[in-house]
């Protein structure tokens, strides 16, 4: 097998994803101090956990609820898969870094449904989008109780609001004016090869596709 080949397959990021993991625990395994860890869990309050089990499945729940309200009209998909698959995409998430297991969710929802990878991501998206308009509100009401914040706090904050505008405004336009905004990725795709342009025009659809759950007001609610 050459060697592109390798690097493209699904064994290779397989193997990558696990390694690079595997390498963080031993080095977490190495750098946390034990004593510390053991002297903490033996003063810790364990009935805690029963109330807060209930409420992190009662949480789960309603983000089941959440995402089958974010994804696209026409798709019945059980309330069982939804949420198993952000059980295991949260699973992911723990053991894998770079937060694979966003992509790991629709990837399960795509074997499971009638919904394509691309749209079920476009959802995750969307679920993020709103998470991170909570953060950031969150952040200004703290601000009036915590005026000394250092300035790299600020201008994340800015840097997330800039990213998170943007990109909603492009999927609101894509819901929107879809044939408007393939027009104009069409046109400006051609400075890339022709077999690309094609890929990207594929996957343009896809997102234009999962997009138009923002035609329900309802889904926004």
């Amino acid at each position: 097998m050459k060697i592109p080949d390798i690097l493209s397959s699904r064994r290779f990021h397989t193997a990558l994803a696990w390694t690079v993991s595997a390498g963080i625990l031993v080095f977490l395994l190495f750098s946390i101090q034990w004593s510390e860890v053991i002297q903490d869990l033996s003063g810790a309050k364990y009935w805690y956990i029963i109330p807060a089990t209930f409420v992190l499945w009662i949480h789960f729940q309603l983000r089941s609820v959440r995402w089958k309200y974010l994804l696209a009209s026409g798709h019945d998909v059980p309330h069982v898969t939804l949420h198993d698959s952000i059980m295991l995409g949260n699973l992911a998430t723990y053991v894998l870094p770079l937060r694979a297991g966003e992509f790991i969710r629709p990837v399960l929802l795509a074997r499971e449904s009638s919904i394509t990878f691309l749209v079920g991501f476009v959802s995750i998206i969307l679920e993020r989008f709103f998470d991170l308009s909570v953060v950031l509100i969150l952040f200004a009401v703290s601000l009036r109780f915590s005026p000394e914040i250092p300035p790299w706090a600020y201008n994340g904050a800015y840097a997330l609001t800039v990213v998170a505008v943007a990109l909603f405004l492009f999927l609101i336009t894509s819901a929107f004016l879809p044939r408007q905004v393939r027009t104009f990725c069409e046109f400006c795709g051609k400075v890339f090869p022709e077999k690309l342009q094609g890929q990207l025009l594929k996957f343009l659809d896809q997102v234009l596709s999962g997009a138009q759950v923002l035609h329900s007001f309802r889904n926004l609610a």
